[in-house]
């Protein structure tokens, strides 16, 4: 049996919910076991993947992702700084730790999207590691926290350690010397599930998702009075505190979201970007929250934009109902003449599991 080590960030679920269409079709592969390592969206991929077998699951604080200040779209560069102090603090014991997990388990290949110190145990195990993602902490943190007081060269020296990285569209600059290009990511779309949530909810107002990601407090929509907004239907995740005759939401139990994203007719979101992406795929159109001091997020939008996938809007101005209305009544449905986007998680994982046979000969 052969063993790959699957770590993903704690920062939100995007990245879980990517990673879990990549291990969908990396399984399907014989005599192969998947180890699994992260914190918060644990549950999520557990649930995600309870129905396939060779699966292992460990819980295990993975990095620090960006912190946001409470009821807000705004970073906390302060906290965040002395969370990546603490965090750094961590490396050796976390370092030395996997790595005897890697050799005890016998691992043959090491993933992370797109925790950083753990190529630095797969380079000490002599394992080869594949590095996944649109961007870097690195290239992250380097322009957020430019003014403060903090050397980021443990990050940058960890991600030069990996021996590949996959590059999703609309990303930041990696300075690996080893990268390829993949395409979109989703799981899978039902079409039967999409024409149910559309039919159950009916009438003829528009439904829009509001996604604002796990990693926003959710009473941020507690400045938006979606009451007042009822020419609209508005579709929520289910742990958001927001009630009327024109509100509806995603089922606790309910890991397959991305159907529920492509039965909207609009997406109203922050540019986290396995939701754009299923967007994308879905030709749901977006109206985009705009976060000039996030690279990935003015990287992502200016390409969505420019594609004429979405529209954008300041997060400050999602506040106001006039702005959040003109903004919906902009977007058109996506021109599909020039549209060439598909899901690319199966040629995805045939590009990972082909790094695994080339460890093994």
């Amino acid at each position: 049996m052969n063993n790959i080590a699957f770590y993903i960030s704690d920062h939100g679920f995007g990245h879980a919910s990517r990673s879990i269409a990549i291990i969908r079709e990396l399984i399907k592969k014989d005599n192969l076991k998947i180890h699994i390592k992260t914190s918060n969206p644990l549950e999520f991929i557990k649930n995600s993947l309870k129905d396939k077998d060779n699966i292992y699951f460990d819980y295990l604080e993975t990095d620090i992702g960006l912190i946001l200040k409470k009821n807000s779209f705004k970073l906390d560069k302060d906290l965040l700084v002395d969370k990546l102090k603490d965090w750094f603090k961590e490396w050796e014991i976390l370092i030395n730790k996997e790595y005897d997990f890697l050799i005890n388990k016998d691992i043959d290949l090491v993933i992370s999207d797109i925790t950083p110190w753990i190529f630095n145990s797969a380079n000490k195990a002599n394992i080869k590691s594949v590095a996944i993602s649109n961007f870097t902490w690195y290239s992250q943190y380097k322009e957020i926290l430019a003014d403060k007081n903090i050397n980021l060269t443990k990050i940058k020296e960890a991600y030069n350690k990996a021996d590949l990285f996959i590059k999703y569209p609309f990303g930041l600059k990696v300075n690996n010397k080893n990268v390829i290009n993949t395409g979109l990511i989703s799981r899978k779309f039902n079409q039967n599930k999409i024409k149910n949530k559309k039919n159950k909810i009916g009438n003829d107002k528009k439904l829009i998702y509001m996604g604002i990601g796990k990693s926003v407090d959710y009473d941020v929509l507690n400045n938006i009075d979606f009451n007042k907004l009822d020419q609209y239907n508005w579709l929520f995740s289910s742990g958001v505190e927001v009630e009327g005759d024109n509100i509806y939401k995603i089922p606790q139990n309910e890991s397959e979201t991305q159907n529920y994203i492509a039965a909207c007719d609009y997406a109203v979101t922050k540019a986290g970007w396995s939701t754009i992406s299923e967007a994308v795929l879905s030709k749901t159109p977006m109206l985009l929250i705009e976060r000039e001091e996030i690279p990935e997020d003015r990287k992502i939008i200016n390409k969505l934009v420019e594609e004429g996938l979405g529209i954008k809007i300041d997060k400050e101005k999602i506040y106001q109902n006039d702005n959040l209305l003109n903004g919906l009544k902009k977007l058109k449905k996506i021109d599909t003449n020039n549209y060439n986007y598909k899901n690319k998680a199966k040629e995805t994982a045939n590009m990972i599991f082909n790094q695994l046979k080339e460890r093994l000969g």
